[in-house]
């Protein structure tokens, strides 16, 4: 009898120490396969600008236009429009992105000055043609929309989805902005947090383009684009 109680004890070690060795060996490997996947989306960016110089070379929408100052440097770049016509003044680049696959776009910004008069802040433009149109993001300190521009007269744009921002955004606060593109929906993202889902539109352009409202400065930084695998 006492042969049988230790044999039964001795198993259940036995059973509990191979236990405990797959659970720890299955956790290693998640945090593994975990580093990895993180490893190819860091090396997988398609565009990556920190803003140290202006290496990427930026193009603003009409150079001749005075109300409209950018700055590159020091991890920034900084875009200050003091145009008071309803305009925004934005800066776009070329961009090796596949609008068609799955996609990531992450950018990180400063409100530093808003319009009084609107309340709209910034844009993150993708699949940008002037030409063509875009889809784009517009942030306000209480407002998240999202439009898809056709392009020519703007008649035909449309604006897909808006939605109030909780809490207000803050001047001189950072805030990070996330747009997934995955399979045929839209996933945007606020300090990690879901803000606005809709279905995808096909895009004709390649540039991806960061821009400011009328009376708004707007600092941007540690700006990152990548197709998905």
């Amino acid at each position: 009898m006492i042969f049988l109680i230790n044999l039964k004890v001795s198993i259940k070690k036995i059973f509990m120490k191979k236990f405990f060795f797959v659970a720890f060996c299955l956790l290693n490997f998640q945090i593994f396969a975990q580093s990895i996947t993180s490893d190819r989306r860091i090396n997988n960016y398609s565009f990556e600008d920190n803003f140290d110089d202006n290496k990427n070379e930026w193009s603003k929408d009409s150079d001749k236009d005075s109300a409209v100052t950018a700055t590159i440097g020091n991890g920034l770049l900084k875009i200050t429009n003091k145009k008071s016509n309803g305009n925004w003044a934005y800066y776009n680049k070329n961009v090796h992105i596949d609008y068609s696959k799955d996609f990531e776009i992450q950018a990180s910004f400063v409100i530093r000055e808003v319009s009084k008069k609107y309340k709209t802040a910034l844009s993150i433009y993708w699949g940008y043609d002037d030409s063509l149109g875009s889809t784009w993001l517009s942030i306000s300190r209480r407002r998240i929309t999202i439009k898809n521009c056709y392009g020519g007269d703007h008649k035909h744009d449309k604006i897909e989805h808006s939605k109030n921002n909780h809490p207000a955004l803050k001047k001189g606060t950072s805030y990070k902005v996330t747009v997934l593109k995955r399979n045929d929906k839209y996933l945007v993202y606020l300090n990690s947090k879901l803000q606005v889902e809709l279905f995808y539109s096909p895009l004709k352009g390649n540039e991806l383009a960061l821009a400011a409202w009328e009376n708004t400065e707007i600092e941007f930084y540690n700006l990152k684009a990548y197709n998905l695998e």
